[in-house]
């Protein structure tokens, strides 16, 4: 009698642990169409909804839906891609970039210009965007 008791115990601890889903809520940067990642996920195999432009994902598919983000932000936005906001910089940073004849492209994404280099050039990069934020902000201060 004792072990029906504990079998019928066993069984509804059991149902009730698997009725509960731990869901993880991600909210993707604004340059992700959400639909799209949605639709990628759901293909790749992953349990996701979109709910108020949130992702909520299983915990237990989390290592899928990190790499498949992570693939489609690798896709549109190599390595290599910056969104530079600042008034002037973006411009500044181009003329630089002639200057020195490094190749880049520029990509619209959401109305924003965002610049890509090479993986090879990617320091030189940051290095133009230091130098021209400093002399943006030093010729702010100084109107």
């Amino acid at each position: 009698m004792y072990k029906k008791y504990c079998l019928i115990l066993l069984i509804i601890i059991l149902s009730a642990c698997k009725g509960e889903v731990n869901t993880v809520v991600i909210e993707l940067a604004d340059h992700y169409d959400k639909k799209s990642v949605l639709v990628e996920l759901e293909n790749n195999g992953a349990n996701c909804n979109l709910v108020k432009q949130k992702l909520h994902c299983d915990s237990g598919d989390m290592e899928l839906v990190n790499e498949t983000i992570r693939g489609i932000g690798l896709r549109e936005f190599p390595a290599g891609s910056i969104y530079l906001g600042m008034p002037g910089l973006h411009e500044a940073v181009i003329e630089e970039l002639n200057k020195r004849q490094i190749a880049y492209q520029i990509k619209l994404k959401k109305n924003k210009k965002w610049l890509i280099v090479g993986q090879e050039n990617l320091e030189i990069l940051h290095n133009i965007i230091d130098e021209k934020t400093h002399e943006l902000r030093l010729a702010e201060n100084q109107e």
